[in-house]
């Protein structure tokens, strides 16, 4: 993509200078401009561009973060579920007292 909006360019600023002889004038600044348009583009494909190497060792950084997020994820869900459990245990005899289904064992 970047490679046709380049060549878009390069073609209208061919064009632009066959209209422009006539106009001697605005055709160095036209140049210019174009010429200054272009490397802003070029500096700013350069600041973004990284290597095969920063981008593996990106990507493996985030596997091992989500590796290591699984893993706690998997510790809180067994400590859920033992809190669940105990939870469970504890709230049984507190409902069997307050609805007075404790076995038959009524005041």
């Amino acid at each position: 993509m970047a490679d046709e909006s380049i060549s878009g360019l390069i073609t209208k600023t061919k064009n632009h200078m066959t209209q422009s002889r006539d106009n001697s004038g605005n055709f160095p600044r036209e140049i210019d401009r174009r010429r200054g348009h272009l490397n802003r583009r070029v500096e700013r494909l350069e600041d973004t561009r990284i290597s095969p190497q920063e981008s593996a060792g990106s990507f493996n950084q985030v596997a091992e973060d989500t590796s290591a997020i699984r893993q706690e994820l998997a510790e809180v869900k067994g400590e859920i579920s033992e809190l669940r459990v105990e939870l469970n245990e504890k709230i049984d005899p507190i409902l069997q007292y307050i609805t007075g289904l404790n076995g038959g064992d009524n005041v």
